[in-house]
């Protein structure tokens, strides 16, 4: 959307409308390519985020199944906070990898980007703040990537995780993780954030070799090939759901159900600078140099002088 607010990127929607795919293809990324109800792009690579969980962790607290509300979470990170093991842990580095975790959370609690000032919002940062207080989150996940979780997950340092799909190789390198994918616990609904990659042609550079060339690679049984042996996942969802590569395996499948409630960041032409002010309030509520709310109430000002 930033691009596409700079006139740098070629309006593609009659094109997508004479292609006539872009209603096999999940909500989530498409909207991803949308701006000012134009297509500019389109999704060809695709993830999400999920909450996975080590089994034998959990099982050895006395857990037979893991957390889908925030309140068992929070009694789940509790139980499995042990020694230098942690319960629980996000990514709340100051990065974009920061509000692309934290977003799944405001989304559950009912709000969105519009409501920052409002009590569900700061609800959401609160829960995340009490599990620092209350010792079932590390404060270090102020300075912890996505990958820094994924090595500590992996060495049996965290009970459970958000993390994406990506991560999963490297999990299966570790060979004696027992673990296991869902959705991210809930407040009021499941939700989930979306990641991956779209294509997109220069304005006025060859739009028609470009498109000729972005229908090729997007042809259902080249797609397939090409996100299969990248990790990541189809956006169009006939060919996700039918595929059987994604089906056999658990923790792939798992991801399955929740590519279906993944939320595109924004979309806006502003996300940069909103994903700062998320990454900022972010910080200071866990770091406990300012309430949640008065970090949400700060980051929805930010956000509010944009428009």
């Amino acid at each position: 959307a930033s691009f596409a607010a700079m006139g740098v990127l070629e309006d593609l929607t009659e094109k997508v409308e004479q292609w006539g795919q872009a209603d096999r293809y999940y909500e989530g990324p498409l909207s991803s390519a949308v701006y000012e109800e134009k297509y500019y792009g389109i999704p060809f690579a695709s993830n999400a985020l999920a909450l996975f969980y080590n089994k034998d962790l959990l099982k050895d607290a006395g857990i037979s199944k893991p957390p889908e509300t925030w309140s068992e979470l929070k009694k789940a990170a509790k139980k499995t906070s042990k020694g230098q093991t942690k319960g629980f842990a996000l990514s709340a580095v100051k990065s974009e990898e920061s509000a692309f975790q934290f977003y799944p959370f405001l989304l559950s609690s009912g709000a969105d980007l519009k409501q920052l000032h409002s009590k569900e919002a700061a609800s959401s940062l609160q829960f995340l703040t009490d599990l620092v207080k209350e010792g079932a989150m590390s404060k270090e996940v102020l300075n912890a990537t996505q990958d820094d979780l994924a090595r500590q997950f992996a060495a049996g340092q965290l009970a459970m995780m958000i993390n994406g799909s990506w991560n999963i190789e490297r999990l299966k390198e570790a060979g004696h993780l027992h673990y296991g994918i869902t959705f991210i616990p809930k407040d009021q609904t499941f939700a989930s954030a979306l990641g991956g990659e779209n294509m997109a042609v220069v304005k006025g550079k060859n739009t028609d070799g470009a498109w000729d060339f972005i229908t090729w690679l997007i042809d259902p049984e080249r797609l397939e090939t090409l996100t299969a042996e990248t990790g990541v996942f189809p956006p169009r969802r006939d060919l996700l759901e039918s595929s059987s590569h994604w089906k056999t395996d658990d923790n792939l499948n798992a991801f399955i159900p929740i590519m279906e409630i993944a939320s595109a960041r924004g979309p806006s032409k502003n996300w940069p600078k909103i994903s700062e002010a998320l990454q900022t309030a972010l910080q200071e509520a866990l770091s406990e140099s300012k309430t949640p709310k008065e970090a949400l109430d700060e980051a929805a000002q930010k956000i509010n002088a944009l428009n």
